[in-house]
């Protein structure tokens, strides 16, 4: 008789609860004892896994962390640097919160009038090119701007990634 035959033969014995007065079949009965059972390499396997989840999951709360506070930092970083322009910023009429600080494919970008609700001007503000393919991007930009090949777009894009164009 093979192992199979005998949990088949299992759907046929019937047995009849003392306790709710139901009937039962015995391949439905689940067995325990008070004594739990020994550890398999299954166990093992399992439980392994939940730390390996665990630690993932901690590196991913700490990366998470990190890179927020990369960001605060570079804010930070930026706005010091946008201070150290201050007197610059100032002979040329601009507030310090009307410039961004862009760095690619220049350094900053100042919106004239932009802190007061309406931007008249949009000033690109680099330093001297030091490199032959620094020099080659501001000629193009100023062929783009002299011949007036330009075009305002606004993109808004929502929290769900949407974009729309106006």
């Amino acid at each position: 008789m093979n192992l199979v035959s005998v949990f088949q033969d299992f759907k046929r014995i019937y047995g009849f609860c003392p306790c709710c007065q139901k009937w039962f079949r015995l391949s439905d009965i689940v067995l325990f004892t008070r004594q739990t059972p020994p550890r398999t390499d299954f166990d093992n396997l399992d439980i392994e896994r939940k730390k390996l989840g665990d630690k993932q999951r901690r590196l991913e709360a700490q990366r998470a962390m990190l890179k927020e506070k990369a960001c605060v930092e570079g804010r930070i970083a930026a706005q010091k640097r946008l201070q150290l322009f201050q007197r610059f910023f100032s002979r040329q009429r601009l507030n310090v919160k009307d410039v961004r600080v862009l760095f690619d494919p220049v350094d900053y970008l100042a919106f004239r009038g932009l802190g007061d609700g309406r931007c008249t001007e949009l000033i690109f503000i680099d330093r001297e090119p030091e490199s032959n393919r620094r020099e080659r991007l501001h000629k193009s930009m100023r062929r783009a701007i002299d011949s007036g090949n330009l075009e305002w777009k606004t993109l808004r894009i929502a929290n769900d990634g949407t974009i729309t164009v106006k």
